[in-house]
């Protein structure tokens, strides 16, 4: 799920329990080439922006070893709760 689509979620969430009401709080980034993507498309969305020109592409990354043995593990130990 991106970025836009998770705003998206939320502000439909937000319609049906809490008049549209939502806050945001921008945390740190530790991909600082995709920060500002990330941010514009959730600004964008709370804005009801939907076509935005992205400023560039999304960077292209490669998961390291320790990344994916770590969601690996988190994948087993929560597979007892998935249908």
């Amino acid at each position: 799920m991106t970025y836009a689509n998770a705003t998206e979620t939320v502000k439909k969430l937000a319609e049906k329990v809490c008049d549209g009401r939502v806050v945001m709080i921008l945390e740190g980034g530790y991909d600082l080439d995709a920060l500002p993507q990330g941010v514009l498309a959730t600004v964008s969305k709370l804005a009801g922006i939907d076509k935005i020109k992205e400023p560039y592409p999304p960077p292209k990354q490669e998961l390291s070893d320790y990344v994916r043995e770590k969601v690996s593990i988190v994948k087993r130990n929560l597979s007892q709760y998935w249908k």
